[in-house]
């Protein structure tokens, strides 16, 4: 349900069931669902706080590292966000995402390219 509702673009009436569905199942995915509910809804405290506990237990997860950055982005904290970037591109660097958003980061600040 959670699902459906997000992607007609109804965050606010998907939330309690993205919330539900975490404290039901707690799954990786489920949580990642539930961070961009929160990041969507204006939560983004607690949509940050999500995104660091699953990259505590999942280090490798390139998803949730773009959405902390894009949270990290929208603080203002440009050097922020290329930094989680750039690291999981040092575990992932195959992984075509990363090296475009890296991209997308140093285009807004070209002139602190220092990652």
């Amino acid at each position: 349900m959670a699902m459906n509702l997000m992607e007609t673009g109804d965050f606010q009436a998907g939330l309690p069931f993205a919330e539900k569905a975490v404290s039901l199942d707690g799954s990786h995915v489920q949580r990642l669902v539930l961070s961009r509910a929160y990041f969507k809804t204006g939560n983004i405290e607690q949509a940050e706080d999500l995104l660091r506990d699953l990259l505590e237990e999942y280090p490798d997860d390139v998803n949730s590292a773009v959405a902390l950055s894009t949270i990290r982005e929208k603080q203002g904290n440009l050097e922020g966000a290329r930094s989680i970037i750039a690291t999981m591109q040092s575990r992932q660097p195959s992984d075509p995402r990363l090296a475009e958003r890296l991209t997308e980061l140093q285009a807004k600040s070209p002139t602190s390219l220092s990652h």
